[in-house]
């Protein structure tokens, strides 16, 4: 059974055909100056176009979730180099001619939406550790003032 299919004549994973669709429906001159020309690596180009630009939309989409502990469970600093590699892709596809400045914002978008989250999760672990290192404090006093009242 084949599992490719073509689309925008390029020949990409019928997993990756809706998406190439949407890529090119938003971003309609993306490939114009596209100069890598054997049909392979156009394939691979294209596969790999997709698949990146499904993972900054579920970035995306994950930032917009109204759950908090599922952002704070979900980022951390390897997230922060997942994006780095994905810039690093962007670029390459950029040095072969598709025009990706739109998804390269988006993605900064996504990168500054973590940092920021970031710093909040690390002032709420600050805060946490503060309010236990209290509350044991106040415990351990506690403890010592009924010791106390014993004799």
């Amino acid at each position: 059974m084949d599992d490719t299919c073509t689309n925008h004549s390029y020949k990409v994973f019928k997993r990756n055909g809706d998406v190439l669709n949407e890529i090119f429906e938003n971003y309609p001159n993306i490939a114009d100056n596209f100069r890598i020309t054997h049909p392979d690596s156009q394939s691979y180009f294209m596969n790999s176009l997709a698949e990146l630009y499904q993972k900054i939309k579920s970035e995306e989409e994950m930032l917009q979730q109204n759950d908090i502990t599922i952002m704070l469970s979900m980022i951390q600093d390897e997230e922060l180099q997942d994006i780095t590699d994905m810039e690093s892709k962007l670029q390459d596809f950029e040095l072969n001619g598709l025009q990706l400045s739109a998804l390269k914002e988006r993605l900064a978008e996504v990168r500054e939406s973590k940092r920021l989250q970031q710093q909040i999760n690390g002032r709420k672990a600050i805060e946490n550790k503060a309010r236990r290192e209290r509350e044991e404090a106040e415990q351990q006093l506690l403890a010592k003032l009924q010791k106390k009242r014993r004799f």
